[in-house]
C-alpha cells in the first residue's frame, strides 16, 4: 500500500474513534427498565412517575393500595410493611410509560376469549393533579411474551410486553423486601447462639490490648458454654463464620400473629445474636419445621413470622465449641513470667527468669532488658531455655473433658506472672491410660495426652542437669 493511502486511512480511522468518543459521552444515559422497543407503538400511559400519588391493584380477590409518603411508598396503610424499592420502581414504570405492541381487535364482541369478561387484574394510578388512568389486564397471548389488556373506557384490546402484565399481577409478596438485618462477620463483636439440647456458644470481642492480636491470637473470648473464659481459634472460627448465611426471607408467613405457639416460636428451637463493629445487628429466632426443609422464624423486635430453607442454617445446628475454642492448656507471653514451679511424683523442678535493666548510654534509645534463665538455680542458655518454654506453653488439648474427677495431679505447674493475675495453676489429673485431665485454677474442661508432659519432662531434666 503506498504512503499517502496509508495516511488516508489511519486519518478516517482517527475521525471514526473521536467521533465514537463523543457519541458514548454525550449520549443521555440509560434508563434502568426492562428490555422493549417502543419505536413505532401506541401509547397507552405516558407521564412523570412522581406525579403517582396512588397505585391500586386489584386481583385474585386482594387489593393492593400503594400510596406516596413523604419517606417513600406505603401499601395498605401499614408503613410497617418494608417494600423493594425495585420493584415498587417497576410498577411506577409500568404506569407511567406503556405502549401497546398491536391492537388485537377494535370493538370486540367476545372479551372471554382474551380472559377481559373477567380479568386477571385491575390496575388503577391517580396522579397528583386528579386524573385517574386504569386498565384491565387479561390472560397471557399465546406467545406468552405479552398479555392483553383494556383501557377504561376505550373498547379496544390490546398487547401489552409481559413486563407490564406481570407488575398488574403481582401479590404483596412480589413487592415486598426480603433483605434482613446482617452483620459483617470480618468486623464481629459478638456470637451467641442458644440451641435446645446443645450447649450454647457465646463468643465476645476481647477488648484488652494485647501484641499477639496482632497475629491473630486473643481477638475473641468465649464466655459460654465453658466454666472459664477461653480464647479463641481465630482462623477456625472466621471460616465456621464464612459458612453463616446472608439472611433472606424466603416465605412471608404472618405479619401480627396472635400465637407465636404454632409456629413454635414460644420457645424457640434455635435463637442467634450477632453483632459488629459498625453497630450492625443480627437477633433471630427460629421455630418449628414447616414443608420439609423450611423453618419458621422472627426477628426478635419485630412481630412478623417468617420461613427460610433449614438446610441454609446447617452451620448453626452442627457448631461445635471444641471446634473454634484456641486448644493450649495455658499459653501466657514469656515476658510475663517471672517464674514456674513444676512438681511431679519423683522430683520438683523451679524455673527462674531473672531480668535486669540496662539503661541506655545515648539520648533517645530505650532502656534494654538483660534476662537470664536458671533451672534448678542453674543457669541454662537462652535458645535451649526458649525451647522448652515454647513446649511448655503449647500443650494441646485434644478433647472436652466430660467425666468429674478429684484434682490429685500427676504433674502441676505454677506460673508466677508479674501480671494479673499473678498466679495461674495448671495441673495435669490421670485421666486414663493416655490423657490427663487439665485442671486450671481448680477447674478440668478438656483433656491432653500424656506424651506431651512426658517430653517436656524429660528435656527439662535433661536441662537441670
Amino acid at each position: 500500500m503506498k504512503k499517502s493511502h496509508t495516511l488516508i486511512l489511519l486519518g478516517l480511522l482517527l475521525v471514526a474513534l473521536i467521533g465514537t468518543s463523543i457519541y458514548l459521552t454525550k449520549r443521555p444515559p440509560k434508563e434502568d427498565v426492562p428490555a422493549e422497543v417502543n419505536e413505532g407503538k401506541i401509547a397507552l400511559s405516558q407521564h412523570d412517575r412522581e406525579d403517582a400519588v396512588k397505585m391500586i391493584l386489584e386481583s385474585k380477590g386482594n387489593t393492593l393500595l400503594f400510596e406516596r409518603g413523604e419517606d417513600g411508598w406505603i401499601v395498605n396503610g401499614d408503613s410497617s410493611i418494608t417494600l423493594d424499592e425495585s420493584s415498587v420502581k417497576d410498577l411506577e414504570y409500568s404506569f407511567s410509560n406503556m405502549y401497546s405492541e398491536q391492537i388485537v381487535e377494535e370493538n370486540p364482541q367476545d372479551l372471554d376469549k382474551y380472559g377481559l369478561q373477567k380479568p386477571l387484574a385491575i390496575a388503577t394510578v391517580i396522579l397528583k393533579d386528579g386524573t385517574e388512568k386504569v386498565f384491565y389486564v387479561g390472560n397471557q397471548t399465546p406467545a406468552k411474551n405479552t398479555y392483553y389488556l383494556m383501557v377504561k373506557e376505550d373498547p379496544k384490546v390490546y398487547t401489552v410486553w409481559m413486563n407490564h402484565g406481570n407488575h398488574f399481577t403481582a401479590s404483596l409478596e412480589d413487592f415486598r423486601d426480603r433483605s434482613l438485618p446482617n452483620v459483617d462477620t470480618q468486623q464481629l463483636s459478638y456470637f451467641k447462639l442458644e440451641r435446645q439440647e446443645q450447649p450454647t456458644i457465646e463468643i465476645a470481642l476481647n477488648e484488652e490490648e494485647s501484641e499477639a492480636k496482632a497475629y491473630g491470637v486473643g481477638i475473641w473470648n468465649m464466655l459460654q458454654p465453658y466454666r472459664q473464659i477461653h480464647t479463641i481459634n481465630t482462623e477456625e472460627f472466621s471460616k465456621q463464620l464464612e459458612k453463616i448465611p446472608s439472611f433472606k426471607v424466603q416465605d412471608f408467613i404472618e405479619d401480627y400473629p396472635q400465637d407465636l405457639k404454632k409456629y413454635g416460636l414460644d420457645q424457640p428451637s434455635m435463637i442467634l445474636q450477632m453483632k459488629d463493629m459498625e453497630e450492625g445487628e443480627v437477633h433471630l429466632l427460629f421455630g418449628n419445621e414447616y414443608d420439609n426443609d423450611n423453618l419458621y422464624f422472627k426477628l426478635a423486635d419485630r412481630p412478623a413470622v417468617y420461613g427460610m430453607k433449614k438446610s441454609s442454617l446447617e452451620i448453626l445446628y452442627t457448631l461445635e465449641p471444641f471446634a473454634v475454642v484456641d486448644k493450649f492448656a495455658y499459653i501466657v507471653n514469656i515476658d510475663f513470667v517471672d517464674q514456674i514451679q513444676i512438681q511431679t511424683k519423683d522430683k520438683d523442678y523451679s524455673i527462674q527468669l531473672k531480668r535486669e535493666i540496662k539503661k541506655a548510654q545515648e539520648e533517645g534509645k530505650e532502656d534494654e532488658t538483660i534476662t537470664t534463665y536458671f533451672i534448678n538455680n542453674k543457669e541454662v542458655e537462652e535458645k535451649p531455655f526458649k525451647e522448652l518454654y515454647q513446649s511448655l506453653i503449647g500443650i494441646m488439648v485434644d478433647a472436652e473433658n466430660k467425666e468429674t474427677l478429684e484434682e490429685s495431679p500427676e504433674v502441676s505447674m505454677a506460673f508466677t506472672l508479674n501480671v494479673d493475675p499473678k498466679q495461674v495453676v495448671v495441673d495435669y489429673v490421670p485421666y486414663n491410660r493416655d490423657f490427663y485431665a487439665v485442671f486450671r485454677d481448680g477447674t478440668s474442661e478438656f483433656l491432653a495426652s500424656k506424651g506431651q508432659v512426658t517430653k517436656i519432662l524429660t528435656r527439662l531434666e535433661e536441662l537441670s542437669k
